[in-house]
């Protein structure tokens, strides 16, 4: 094991039930085998860890917008990346994602209170009011998306970058082409 660090992290990552390839992870009792961790752990290692010197996440939550995240879809494990500057163009995109997303889509002025409940033991408390529909999140994740593909432009092509998880943000072959989202790797799917 070349990273035990980031092995540690990812670790506690899976069993706090915050990194999963499969939903049936997330399952009271459901077990991956030590052998299929393992091989994951190898895949990351082999196909992240050893070839990227850093690992991006966007969140638009922080000022700089990245995150330096541990291992692929580590959000949960990461620290803020407070030394990227980011043209005003963009940061003003970022602003204004924020108060769609958090402003317009979470918390409206109008501060009503909803409590949605999706079973007995988990209730949400959401401040706004209507919740949400889907195509104001997908609208939000569209747009969120587009700032993913703008910072791309920005950082070293040889740093890795994630706003979905495990989903790449690569420049495209060709200054015309642009940056793109890949899918997730088909060894993603394999696990699940």
């Amino acid at each position: 094991m070349k990273y035990p660090k980031a092995h540690e992290k990812w670790r506690d990552h899976i069993q706090r039930g915050l990194w999963s390839l499969d939903p049936r992870w997330l399952e009271e009792g459901f077990q991956v085998s030590e052998d299929e961790l393992a091989r994951i752990w190898a895949i990351i290692e082999s196909q992240y860890l050893s070839k990227y010197p850093r690992l991006l996440k966007l969140d638009t939550n922080v000022k700089s917008g990245l995150l330096e995240i541990a291992f692929p879809g580590g959000g949960g494990v990461s620290e803020y990346v407070g030394n990227f500057e980011i043209p005003a163009d963009l940061r003003v995109k970022i602003q204004e994602w924020k108060d769609y997303y958090w402003v317009k889509l979470i918390a409206p002025p109008d501060d009503s209170i909803e409590v949605l409940t999706d079973s007995e033991d988990l209730t949400h408390l959401y401040v706004g009011g209507p919740f949400p529909s889907d195509e104001e999140f997908e609208e939000a994740d569209r747009r969120c998306r587009e700032i993913a593909l703008d910072l791309r432009m920005l950082i070293p092509p040889e740093y890795y970058l994630e706003f979905t998880e495990f989903c790449e943000i690569v420049l495209g072959r060709t200054p015309e082409e642009g940056p793109r989202e890949l899918p997730p790797p088909s060894w993603v799917s394999d696990f699940s």
